[in-house]
């Protein structure tokens, strides 16, 4: 322990989080040696590298990287000696630390696919992103320019394919999504899944490390997805193809030394409403076609007026058609994008509107009254557009919004309009 280091750090107002202990390797229980003599209080989370494994009949820095298995044994010991203290495991730091081979996309994605599946990390980081024009970073550079030419490499950088073996994972799986139990039943193709807080999106990453093509059946395919399939063939150098959008995925061809990404996400339709009376928006048959709409749905109000759930998880955007309007009868909302094509918003209550962005693409109403009590609506966020927003009503609007991109103006035909904050 360090206490004058320690004292330092927690007499800040946001003490920073700690990490340890940062070991070159997970072999011979070396993390577990270096914590067990540390005040584990003191860290947020437990680090390492993988530059060794234990197994010394592959330590040599040209053979380690090909041998991801032989990390399992340790991976394995270190997920079950901490995995009941809830705190993450880092893997800080990992690359062939040699001239780089052909099959190293596929090392690196076994060696991550190894390392969320059985040493169950919450961060992986690749060494390194960019580097000079030799090494083997994910991508190289030319530092030298000699008259307006770049010596070492045309174009001035190369893209290397640990690279796209490291966005196979990373563009599809997100901050904070989870990971989820999934096997294969062939020995060669190692998979890794996850899904996304909200579980309606997914991503499945395969990899082929064996010599021969595969042919996977998918018995995965969510109702309200569809599925993009993200490939790289290695030995043919065929860098993160997009091979198609899928409705439906029976099977998955796997060409040998390959990696494959399968994207869920929602499909999007479109619904549309029109009631002649007030209907609530749950109302499945006042929607064309019946049913209604999700968040990852386009929703739009075509005539009459539907009542908003305070609850709504509304899509994004919602589109309001000339003459349509939005009634607001409870408190608090939140929507993403509200389209106004010369539509309108009420409300007869108190009611506080939160709307990532209005765009203003018609004349819009916002009607605040109420026969029998005082009613007010506060409209937070962002508006847009070049035309005008009318408020009607007797009674009070407080619109606390970011209008530096909203080019149109406001007339107030009726009731209290209370501007605050200097907006």
């Amino acid at each position: 322990r360090w206490p004058a280091a320690e004292k330092s750090i927690n007499s800040r107002e946001t003490p920073p989080m700690i990490i340890g202990p940062e070991v070159l390797g997970i072999g011979w229980d070396r993390v577990q040696n270096y914590l067990s003599k540390a005040d584990t209080k003191l860290l947020s989370a437990y680090s390492f590298h993988y530059y060794h494994s234990g197994r010394k009949e592959h330590e040599a820095i040209e053979q380690r990287y090909a041998y991801p298995d032989d990390f399992k044994e340790a991976m394995s010991s270190l997920y079950d000696t901490y995995s009941k203290e809830n705190k993450p495991l880092f893997m800080t730091e990992n690359s062939p630390l040699r001239d780089p081979v052909e099959k190293d996309p596929i090392y690196t994605a076994w060696f991550m696919t190894l390392a969320f599946t059985v040493n169950h990390v919450t961060s992986y980081i690749h060494w390194n992103l960019i580097w000079g024009d030799k090494g083997d970073a994910c991508i190289n550079i030319d530092t030298l320019l000699v008259d307006g030419e770049y010596q070492n490499i045309e174009g001035g950088y190369r893209v290397n394919g640990d690279y796209h073996a490291l966005r196979h994972f990373s563009k599809f799986v997100k901050r904070g999504w989870k990971l989820l139990y999934a096997t294969s039943s062939d020995a060669d193709v190692l998979i890794t899944a996850f899904r996304n807080p909200d579980d309606d999106e997914y991503t499945v990453i395969l990899v082929n490390k064996g010599r021969s093509a595969k042919s996977l059946e998918c018995s995965f395919f969510p109702e309200h997805c569809k599925a993009t399939v993200i490939q790289s063939d290695v030995p043919n150098k065929k860098w993160s193809e997009v091979l198609g959008v899928y409705d439906s995925l029976d099977v998955v061809a796997l060409p040998a030394n390959s990696i494959t990404t399968i994207a869920y996400t929602p499909k999007i339709s479109k619904y549309i409403y029109g009631s002649d009376t007030l209907s609530s928006w749950n109302n499945p048959v006042s929607w064309m076609p019946e049913g209604v709409p999700s968040r990852h749905d386009t929703a739009v109000v075509s005539r009459g007026m539907v009542s908003l759930p305070a609850d709504i998880d509304a899509p994004s955007p919602v589109i309001i058609e000339n003459g349509a309007v939005i009634y607001l009868d409870s408190a608090d909302y939140h929507l993403g994008q509200i389209v106004s094509n010369g539509g309108g918003l009420s409300t007869k209550t108190h009611c506080s509107l939160m709307v990532d962005t209005l765009f203003v693409n018609a004349q819009t109403t916002i009607g605040v009254m109420s026969l029998d009590t005082s009613a007010l609506m506060v409209l937070n966020g962002a508006i847009k557009g070049s035309e005008y927003l009318v408020k009607i009503g007797t009674d009070t609007l407080v619109p606390r919004v970011d209008a530096s991109a909203f080019e149109g103006g406001w007339i107030v035909s009726g009731g209290a309009f209370r501007l605050e904050d200097d907006k």
